[in-house]
């Protein structure tokens, strides 16, 4: 059996201040190659990355930028190129069995065995694809903190893959390319992978089931972070959000909770305070005021678009709770009052609205509908939930 060597990938865009922990977790859970993909970046991801490969030679980067030169059916389409292009590159280069896709919010554990990911592989075969479930994040309380010892999140049908290189690949995804050929693809657990013929590139709901390894997405990180990280809009669209984003998770029946080994977080920590030393004090505190800056342009643009966009602004934004950050919504949802003040169920339908950004307007709002309507069962079963929650929510 051939020696395997993993090489990692990801495209970074104003990912600097996220940048120094992904590399070293990664490091540490044993990829033999980490490359990284920047395009269009306006933060100081260059001078972060060029002091972590002076360090670890096993850590690279190169420009995507040329990429914006091409028709836009190509730039719009550059995590697939890139992906194309890494694969190439892997091929040619010879040194690598394995490849695998992640993004710079996407963290691979093997939560049992706390084994390296070659390891891994060996033990599951090298010539399966492995399908990992994502875990994506529920929100820290305070913004810019590092993974600790436990993880909290939403177990997804949707993953991330490790495929060998050999992979006769048709048609690249974000989750499941498309192969030429049988090919076996397996959960961390060893079973095949069924995935669902009515959810694209999702495992059939069966198989929602915490594995011994997992991708920890942190797509949400704080609430702070998440309006910050809202603000990243495309180039080819004027409207400067993320609208593929759903708001802030909460918990329900797929949360889990996990404990992290403490060696294995211990000695984890004992690299990520190497590259955090790798990267400079300075570099490190220019990137966490761009986050800091996008923040507040984020909150600034909020009210030019949340009158003629409102449902995809409250979508993004829902279960923000930041008080400035959702100002302009409860000004928008008093507006819509004054136009609808004697109509009860649409008055129900903004205090439903209220209560994931702000429980004190929810209140006002649903003890309204009841003052027009006393004895609607369903306004009464809300008034007492939503009391019930501004109460739950005092200190």
């Amino acid at each position: 059996m051939s020696a395997i060597k993993t090489k990692l990938v990801a495209i970074a865009k104003d990912e600097a201040l996220y940048l120094p922990e992904w590399i070293a977790h990664h490091l540490f859970v044993g990829f033999d190659e980490i490359e990284i993909h920047v395009n269009r970046t306006t933060d100081n991801t260059l001078e972060i990355l060029n002091n972590i490969c002076e360090k670890y030679s096993q850590v690279s980067y190169q420009s995507m930028d040329w990429i914006d030169i091409c028709s836009d059916l190509v730039s719009k389409n550059i995590q697939f190129v890139s992906q194309a292009l890494a694969i190439e590159q892997a091929r040619t280069d010879g040194q690598c069995s394995h490849i695998c896709f992640l993004d710079i919010d996407e963290f691979w554990f093997d939560l049992e065995a706390c084994q390296k990911i070659n390891d891994y592989i060996t033990e599951l075969g090298q010539g399966n694809i492995i399908y990992n479930l994502w875990v994506n994040d529920l929100p820290d309380e305070n913004p810019f903190n590092h993974i600790r010892n436990h993880l909290s999140g939403n177990l997804s049908v949707l993953g991330k893959c490790i495929y060998p290189l050999a992979t006769d690949f048709s048609y690249l995804h974000l989750h499941k390319s498309d192969v030429v050929g049988d090919q076996s693809w397996i959960l961390p657990n060893g079973d095949e992978v069924i995935f669902d013929e009515n959810a694209n590139q999702a495992v059939v709901e069966e198989q929602r089931k915490l594995n011994r390894a997992i991708i920890f997405h942190r797509a949400t990180r704080s609430e702070m972070e998440y309006v910050s990280l809202l603000y990243r809009g495309r180039p080819s669209d004027s409207f400067p959000y993320k609208r593929n984003r759903k708001g802030i998770p909460v918990r329900y029946e797929h949360t889990v909770d996990l404990a992290l080994d403490e060696t294995f977080c211990e000695q984890r920590t004992t690299i990520l305070n190497e590259v955090l030393d790798a990267c400079g004090s300075s570099a490190l505190e220019n990137a966490k005021n761009f986050v800091t800056e996008r923040y507040r342009l984020s909150v600034e643009h909020i009210e030019l678009f949340v009158e003629d966009k409102y449902d995809v602004m409250y979508k993004m934004f829902k279960g923000v709770r930041i008080y400035e950050t959702v100002l302009p919504f409860i000004n928008y949802r008093q507006q819509r009052l004054k136009e609808c003040h004697q109509d009860v169920d649409k008055i129900r339908e903004l205090a439903q609205q209220a209560i994931h950004q702000s429980i004190d307007e929810a209140v006002l709002l649903i003890k309204l509908a009841h003052s027009l309507r006393p004895s609607g069962p369903l306004i009464n079963k809300l008034k007492d939930k939503f009391i019930a929650q501004q109460k739950a929510a005092q200190p």
